[in-house]
């Protein structure tokens, strides 16, 4: 049997929503980037609900950030037999075509408590971030010019027995650095915890 658990289920509803300008330094709070929570994206629709976030690309990149720290220590733990994964989704939409657009969905876990995180991310390239981590996974996708819609990205993240923490980072801007920098939006933001049957591979025989 499959065991799946939501762990995170964001579209943007609430005007309230936590939005901090750094790194998040508590869990249930996004943080990155100038952000703020909108009725919908120019020329589109939300994809759940009546609203969504529109980030702001960062002042010194072509790119915005948004994170949130996900406390996953107490979940369930995978059997003899089984994998532990974290599967996550997020879709993005652009202020308008005209240009190459770029999204990256980041999961990383973590053996420290969410509360020591900020201090592990803040100030450290993605080549260190390793060194701290327990398992990572990135996806991206490089949108073209005349795309329409919404964009839409999964990454997948062994989850360790031992995590206590996942961060969940996502990025959106233009390719092109010199581009003019405009907001770009986020909805439908998910994760889950897959517990599965491991699949044992069966090597072909030798003739």
């Amino acid at each position: 049997a499959r065991l799946i658990l939501p762990i995170l289920s964001e579209s943007f509803e609430s005007p309230t929503t936590a939005l901090i300008d750094h790194f998040p330094p508590r869990l249930g709070e996004w943080g990155g980037e100038s952000a703020s929570i909108v009725a919908s994206p120019p020329g589109s629709s939300p994809l759940h609900g009546d609203r969504v976030l529109s980030l702001d690309t960062a002042a010194d990149s072509n790119l915005g950030y948004l994170q949130q720290i996900i406390d996953v220590s107490g979940l369930p733990l995978a059997k003899e037999g089984e994998m532990r994964t974290i599967e996550a989704i997020a879709s993005f939409h652009s202020e308008g075509p005209g240009e190459l657009e770029r999204y990256t969905l980041r999961l990383a876990s973590f053996q420290e408590s969410p509360g020591a995180i900020r201090g592990l991310w803040e100030g450290t390239s993605w080549r260190e971030m390793d060194a701290n981590t327990l398992t990572t996974a990135k996806a991206g996708l490089t949108a073209p010019s005349d795309a329409r819609g919404w964009q839409t990205i999964s990454a997948v993240v062994e989850g360790p027995a031992d995590a206590r923490s996942l961060v969940i980072s996502l990025a959106a801007g233009r390719l092109d650095p010199t581009a003019p920098k405009t907001p770009h939006y986020l909805d439908d933001v998910r994760a889950d915890l897959v517990i599965s049957p491991r699949v044992n591979r069966i090597r072909p025989k030798k003739r």
